[in-house]
């Protein structure tokens, strides 16, 4: 793993500001799959020696994606601030970028950004992070994975490495679900589409311990799911097993400040 590590931690360095320009292989017209993690992979290996002073980004790896609260209650449907609307993720653009999780970690932390082409990149380490509305930090699990069917969004030979098991099942081994109404889009366990009922396209399994999208209102059946747009939230239970903060939240799912997935390729 040592050769992959943790780019994204030094794009804020001045030196690397140039190299994501206009012709980089990750966006632009002429952008691939192959081209795009190729430049992943060399920038990583050119950058390994270079490293130092880490935090939970350079700890962890590539950001495959950040949610944050909408705090400011943003209801523009075309601005990222909008959490909410953020994560309506349709199954055609289910291997797009949104946002921009290359930026460094400071940028990815702060704001919302999708980059599911890492999970093409093979055998990995996946880690799930939430962080609290009082700033707190926790691993809610990690996972090993060996790619991902590209169909289905199952991720191939899933395995629990620590952490919350329940957490892992139930939003990481289950499957994947759209926005989109057709049934064929919808890959979880439920007899209904568990990212239309909450409007928010993520794993998903009958339904959700942590839902990066959207909330499940202030109890459970509540016909307003979004939450003045929040985004993120954990299931009360599981928030209270991870010794995390509810502020003001008393619902059955309560807000956090951010959930962030980290993807680290094994060698």
């Amino acid at each position: 793993m040592k050769i992959f590590y943790f780019l994204l931690s030094l794009l804020t360095l001045s030196n690397l500001a140039m190299s994501f320009a206009a012709d980089d292989p990750c966006t632009g017209d002429s952008a691939t799959v192959k081209s795009c993690l190729k430049s992943i992979r060399d920038r990583v290996i050119s950058l390994e020696r270079e490293v130092a002073n880490f935090k939970e980004a350079q700890r962890y790896g590539f950001i495959v994606f950040n949610s944050v609260a909408n705090g400011a209650a943003v209801s523009d449907i075309s601005s990222d601030a909008n959490t909410h609307n953020f994560w309506k993720i349709l199954y055609n653009d289910r291997f797009k970028m949104k946002g921009n999780c290359m930026l460094g970690p400071s940028a990815n932390l702060n704001s919302n950004c999708y980059n599911p082409q890492l999970y093409k990149l093979g055998p990995a380490i996946y880690t799930d992070v939430v962080e609290d509305v009082n700033g707190k930090i926790v691993v809610m699990f990690s996972a090993s994975a060996d790619g991902i069917d590209e169909t289905t969004m199952k991720l191939t030979n899933s395995q629990f490495l620590s952490g919350d098991s329940a957490l892992y099942v139930s939003q990481f081994a289950s499957g994947w679900s759209s926005v989109d109404t057709a049934t064929s889009y919808d890959n979880d366990p439920w007899d209904r589409n568990c990212a239309v009922e909450y409007g928010a396209t993520q794993y998903y399994s009958a339904c959700w311990l942590y839902n990066i999208g959207s909330d499940a209102g202030s109890y459970e059946g509540s016909s307003n799911n979004s939450d003045s747009n929040w985004g993120p939230h954990l299931h009360g239970p599981t928030l209270d097993n991870l010794g995390l903060a509810r502020g003001s939240d008393t619902s059955k799912y309560v807000r956090v400040k951010r959930i962030t997935r980290y993807v680290l390729p094994k060698k």
